[in-house]
């Protein structure tokens, strides 16, 4: 596929666990995920349980979503991206298919409003070109005013894509911010898998000793045990190297990822007194309108 004769378009929408099921979201984000995330890793089925074998997909049927992604009584976002790809077969026709998606929540915590991103999901086909920053640049639009953008994420690509969605990139990440409010803010949150979340790094460490046995720095142990193949390799390319996205050279400042494990994001927004405005999209992206109906673009695919 070539960057060339691909555009894309993000829609974002509100959504209440009763719409989404309604609209058929759920269906076609889980089916999304449960193609494009990940593999279990090696550890899973002695963790999670006997049918988690290493190598196998990781899945997620649409009731799991929604009560992951899309917890009840509160404002939740899903913002969906489609690739319009020249058809050189019909006449230069685009053919639109769906390139990825993103699920958020928002609530309360301490007077302030949180904003975390509860799943993100890009294809394959479409990485590596800055898609991942733009679906969730279109959820800090839609949220306005957030003053706390969260992620727990086991690949750099998310983390390093939240980074510049919702802060000034991954060189620029206050940790200190997570080091003083992480805690807090998930304890109180309304989606399970972060409330729950295990704090874990040289980071939340009592004497801030940086020699962890395992050399992790900022992350939380959240009992998913999805292969980390990928994304180690990803981070080792990544160290000293510049962004496929930005070019700018990647200070990896999380330290290294154990089983089970995944790297936490917790940003303040800067712009949080300011109205949403569009930042400009990533450099590889070539943006449409939204044009059409959620059911009339997927109809399409």
């Amino acid at each position: 596929m070539s960057d060339h004769h691909v555009e894309y378009s993000c829609h974002a929408y509100r959504v209440r666990p009763d719409e989404i099921m309604q609209e058929g979201f759920i269906r076609d984000a889980a089916k999304l995920f449960s193609s494009e995330y990940g593999v279990w890793g090696r550890h899973a089925a002695q963790k999670v349980g006997p049918s988690f074998h290493h190598d196998r997909r990781v899945r997620m049927n649409h009731d799991r979503l929604r009560k992951e992604c899309v917890p009840d009584g509160c404002e939740n976002i899903y913002v969906i991206a489609f690739g319009h790809e020249q058809d050189h077969l019909a006449g230069f026709a685009f053919k639109t298919r769906l390139a990825g998606h993103a699920f958020a929540t928002c609530w309360k915590s301490g007077g302030k409003t949180v904003c975390w991103v509860t799943q993100l999901c890009v294809k394959k086909a479409h990485r590596k070109r800055g898609l991942a920053t733009e679906i969730l640049r279109r959820v800090k639009d839609k949220v306005g005013g957030a003053d706390f953008f969260g992620i727990l994420g086991s690949h750099p690509a998310a983390i390093m894509g939240a980074c510049r969605a919702f802060g000034d990139g991954i060189n620029s990440l206050h940790q200190d911010i997570s080091r003083d409010d992480a805690e807090t803010i998930m304890r109180s949150s309304p989606v399970s898998y972060v409330r729950n979340a295990q704090l874990k790094g040289w980071l939340f460490s009592e004497d801030g000793d940086d020699r962890t046995s395992d050399h992790s720095g900022c992350c939380a142990f959240t009992n998913f045990w999805v292969d980390h193949t990928e994304p180690e390799r990803v981070l080792e390319n990544l160290r000293g190297s510049p962004s496929a996205v930005s070019q700018v050279l990647v200070k990896w400042p999380l330290g290294e990822l154990p089983d089970g494990c995944e790297f936490l994001v917790l940003i303040k927004n800067k712009d949080a007194s300011s109205p949403p405005q569009h930042a400009k999209s990533a450099n590889k992206l070539l943006l449409r309108p939204c044009v059409g109906t959620y059911e009339s673009l997927v109809g399409r695919e």
